[in-house]
């Protein structure tokens, strides 16, 4: 993840465990990349998503870039909708 969102892995991994807060940069970049609004990390409920992240990197990379791309194609559809 912190390869797609265009961040270090080691200021990744602080933002994933709570100890450091994501700057404008970086929401533009989930944003240009996975289309989630920033908004959500603002205002939204967050949740512990570190086990799901230790189970995508134990995936391969071709299974990874599918994910990606099912994700991608639900969040434009969700978005198409709203």
């Amino acid at each position: 993840m912190a390869k797609i969102m265009d961040v270090d892995i080691k200021k990744y991994r602080k933002i994933e465990k709570g100890e450091r807060t994501a700057n404008a940069e970086l929401l533009m970049n989930i944003y240009n990349t996975l289309e989630i609004c920033p908004s959500y990390f603002i205002c939204g409920k967050l949740e512990d998503y570190q086990c799901l992240e230790e189970i995508f990197q134990k995936l391969s990379e071709q299974n990874q870039e599918i994910i990606i791309e099912f994700l991608n194609t639900g969040i434009k559809f969700i978005n198409q909708t709203i």
